[in-house]
């Protein structure tokens, strides 16, 4: 996950995942009790008794029992799962948020119970704002992306100018991101154009053509990031 601010909004606590081995280990005694069982059904008094099986053939009941036995067993190896160096699990229990487990070997209740959806934590994603083409994906879907002429913003001493700009962003709260924002692309443009328009607004066209520019960005940064936290975004800019 990404380091430093987290986008105001508090870290999850690591998840507590059971003991992998102590299942497997449980499973094992199980499954060593049942054969015990058929074993001990051998034998017996002579032509065995009235509702028994017949001598050397296993009880139906302990055969099904074994049968559920490793069903259940298989059932539980198929919630470990690994969680890559740079993603974040984040773990639902019937949709639910429960937790957030980091990169390693890791194990959650499996299907219909839990589920793990990956986010990539730590990879840089990129917003271009005012720059074609004019169509971008979003949510698997083609939309309409605004041309650049529709970002002519008014400066402070009232001029027009034409602004194109990039914001880099990383996700800093997985659950927050995850159940917060609908679409991160579209909401980081909608609140980064806002954030620009109001910070043109109040700076000269002097001072965005020279050496006030790199100001400008650092408080639209500023406003952007604040902008981001009041929607509890999860989003570091």
């Amino acid at each position: 996950a990404p380091k430093g601010d987290n986008g105001g909004g508090r870290t999850p606590p690591p998840m507590q995942n059971p003991d992998i081995e102590k299942i497997f280990s449980q499973g094992q005694e199980k499954l060593l009790k049942l054969l015990k069982n058929v074993n001990g059904g051998k034998g017996g008094g002579k032509g065995g008794g009235k509702g028994k099986p017949p001598v050397g053939e296993p009880d139906n009941k302990i055969v099904i029992g074994i049968i559920a036995a490793i069903a259940f067993i298989v059932w539980l190896l198929s919630g470990v799962y690994t969680v890559d160096t740079k993603e974040a699990g984040v773990v639902l229990r019937f949709g639910k948020y429960v937790g957030t487990t980091g990169p390693g070997l890791n194990w959650h209740w499996p299907t219909p119970v839990e589920k793990v959806i990956k986010l990539s934590v730590t990879d840089r994603y990129r917003t271009e704002i005012g720059v074609r083409p004019e169509k971008v994906r979003s949510r698997g879907k083609v939309v309409d992306s605004r041309g650049s002429e529709d970002l002519l913003m008014l400066t402070g001493d009232e001029n027009l100018v034409d602004v194109n700009f990039e914001v880099q962003w990383q996700i800093a709260n997985a659950e927050k991101f995850l159940f917060n924002v609908y679409d991160p692309q579209l909401t980081v443009r909608n609140a980064a154009e806002s954030a620009m328009r109001e910070m043109i607004g109040t700076t000269p066209l002097s001072e965005i053509l020279s050496e006030g520019r790199s100001i400008l960005q650092q408080k639209t940064k500023e406003l952007l990031q604040n902008t981001l936290d009041s929607y509890d975004s999860g989003i570091r800019i």
